[in-house]
């Protein structure tokens, strides 16, 4: 059963794990605890006031890091089109989170709200920073608390490679940074739910004109080896006849 009254510490600690080759980190209520026991595709997990109880972990709300096929679809279209379908909210961002989204979830009993983002700016690694939640929080109280939670969480993020395959200085574009017109989300009120995708939205412009270049190449290649295979040809049948002729 999901609890009646979210309550919140306004005290935070920081949370930090590895994922793939980043270290990430972020604060977060203390009203939120570690829970070990989570799915794969969750990479890391806190439980809204949580007491290692499998029999209350899916209604209880919980905040994640998560790469599970919603999130990954979502921020992959939207990196394409420029929004995602189906979608209750989506609010287009610049910086580090590529926009904040709201959406049923676990067939329409839960909603989910999320900040997505890709990994180290690589499209490989499509994530969300989101919070899941019982839908019957929709409209409530507790839905803006929890949303506070994570607008908070969002704003205090950090990825730091733990390689050197990144720029000479470690950074990675300076992934904790948000643009101002995600700094309105990190207050006490909820964002504006009939927010539009903007013309600038991320698409996939770039990738197809990497691919026309790269077939204009190769058509070019094919056409200077048929030139070379025809003027072979073209001498071993003259060397074929001034042999002959002699």
């Amino acid at each position: 059963m999901s609890p009646e009254k979210i309550i919140l510490s306004e005290k935070t600690h920081t949370v930090s794990d590895e994922i793939y080759d980043y270290a990430v980190s972020f604060d977060i209520d203390d009203s939120f605890v570690y829970a070990k026991f989570n799915p794969a595709e969750i990479l890391v997990l806190q439980m809204y006031a949580w007491e290692g109880s499998e029999e209350n972990f899916i209604e209880t709300p919980l905040l994640a890091i998560q790469e599970d096929e919603l999130v990954f679809c979502a921020v992959e279209e939207y990196l394409k089109t420029g929004t995602v379908k189906d979608a209750v909210e989506l609010i287009p961002l610049t910086g580090k989170f590529l926009f904040r989204l709201k959406k049923e979830y676990d067939g329409g009993k839960h909603l989910i709200c999320f900040y997505g983002y890709c990994l180290g700016g690589n499209p490989d690694y499509c994530m969300g920073l989101c919070i899941n939640y019982p839908k019957e929080y929709e409209g409530t109280e507790n839905e803006r608390l929890l949303l506070k939670v994570l607008d908070e969480a969002a704003a205090s993020y950090k990825e730091e490679p733990l390689t050197d395959d990144n720029d000479e200085d470690g950074s990675v574009g300076n992934p904790s940074d948000l643009s101002e017109n995600s700094a309105e989300f990190f207050s006490e009120d909820d964002p504006s739910s009939d927010a539009e995708p903007t013309s600038e939205s991320p698409n996939s412009e770039a990738y197809d004109n990497a691919v026309k270049n790269l077939m204009s190449g190769v058509r070019i290649y094919t056409r200077i080896i048929n030139i070379i295979i025809v003027l072979v040809a073209a001498c071993v049948l003259l060397f074929y006849f001034l042999a002959k002729s002699k």
